[in-house]
């Protein structure tokens, strides 16, 4: 039986019945994982791990932003992005990375994260996608390969207001519409104290629950989540809780 397969270092797609090279990746089993983004048209990418850019990019980026798939690079698709966004998205990426390096197991297989920006199209306009990232459990070489599914959403959102998602695919604790002015700049350092107060917050304890467990009064509890506040740049007690690169 004839199967279909996406040649990596050719960046080809292949029929073949009996694939013998270590490079060919089985498309059949991702498919799952793209019913996922199917909402708007989309491309995607299957990236290595490896850190050689390997990267393969599906048709579809031809009909959204006008490139072959054979030029299109993960580091290619970065240097399109706008320059107002440019330094958002790389604080994006910089967060995405301490949240899956710190997931044990194989929790980090259960997230989608996904975050929206302009990027330009071979005509020189930008347009509003949306990229999604997913880890893939698929064995390549003893290498990790990841998805990262790019929606055109050029139509549905207008505004450019930025934000980071993780969310749970199994109906787990996700974490949404973390702001992009978190650590955008260079911040203090938290003290043992106040990770202390981030980790009971997040298991549900109110300012009372906190003194008690401390021995500590109210009032130096709430000191205490102010300079939080100030120092990791969080506008509310609610997005402290949801912030999962604090710890």
């Amino acid at each position: 039986m004839e199967k279909l397969f996406f040649d990596l270092e050719e960046k080809r797609w292949v029929l073949n019945s009996e694939p013998s090279k270590a490079n060919i990746l089985d498309i059949q089993k991702v498919e799952a994982f793209l019913e996922i983004f199917k909402s708007t048209d989309y491309f995607f990418f299957i990236i290595s791990s490896t850190g050689q850019n390997r990267t393969a990019c599906s048709n579809g980026v031809q009909g959204i932003l006008g490139y072959f798939p054979n030029e299109v690079t993960l580091t290619f698709l970065l240097q399109k992005i706008h320059p107002d966004e440019s330094q958002i998205v790389h604080h994006f990426l910089s967060v995405m990375h301490k949240f899956y390096t710190s997931s044990k197991g194989n929790d980090k297989a259960k997230y989608k994260t996904n975050f929206t920006c302009r990027v330009q199209s071979a005509h020189g306009r930008y347009k509003q996608v949306m990229f999604q990232f997913i880890p893939v459990p698929l064995d390549y070489e003893a290498e990790e390969l990841f998805m990262l599914v790019c929606n055109d959403i050029n139509e549905l959102k207008t505004d450019l207001e930025h934000s980071l998602s993780f969310i749970h695919l199994y109906g787990g604790k996700s974490f949404q519409k973390i702001s992009s002015t978190l650590t955008l700049t260079q911040s203090a350092p938290l003290s043992k104290r106040e990770r202390q107060i981030i980790s009971l917050l997040r298991k549900g304890n109110g300012v009372h629950d906190i003194a008690n467990n401390l021995f500590i009064s109210e009032a130096t509890v709430r000191n205490h989540v102010k300079r939080i506040k100030n120092k990791t740049g969080v506008r509310s007690t609610l997005q402290l809780i949801n912030s999962p690169h604090l710890f």
